[in-house]
């Protein structure tokens, strides 16, 4: 997999080096001198992008990246994630900012929006749809 997205990445490179080398043949003409300017910053762009690609691309063939069909991570530390400062206390499950939907103590005064009667709530559910 990783080396299917080197090989994309280094064709996106080359592509902005064809477009840059037309935008800079096409702004040799009088008329059109931003258009060589453009040009020389997208050739410049694809090389220096290219030259990047191809570092990065030896450093995880080295690492051994492109040994699997896959990425190798190591597993992740789920208890870190279910201890204290983790995702169960004051984030994803809870703490501030927390909607008050979701509060256990919430009775029948939270089952419609605030500010809306009984009946304006239930006027526009259909037949026996509301929720209790």
């Amino acid at each position: 997999m990783a080396m299917f997205l080197l090989h994309i990445a280094f064709l996106l490179a080359l592509a902005l080096l064809g477009a840059g080398l037309v935008l800079w043949h096409r702004g040799a003409q009088p008329t059109a001198g931003v258009l060589r300017i453009g040009g020389g910053m997208l050739i410049a762009g694809a090389v220096l992008s290219a030259l990047c690609i191809g570092y990065y691309g030896i450093r995880y063939h080295v690492q051994g990246d492109f040994d699997h069909a896959y990425a190798m991570h190591p597993p992740m530390d789920m208890g870190r994630m279910m201890g204290p400062g983790g995702m169960m206390r004051g984030g994803m499950m809870g703490g501030p900012g927390r909607s008050e939907m979701g509060r256990p103590d919430a009775g029948e005064e939270m089952a419609r929006p605030p500010g809306v009667s009984e009946s304006e709530h239930e006027s526009h559910h259909p037949e026996g749809t509301a929720p209790r």
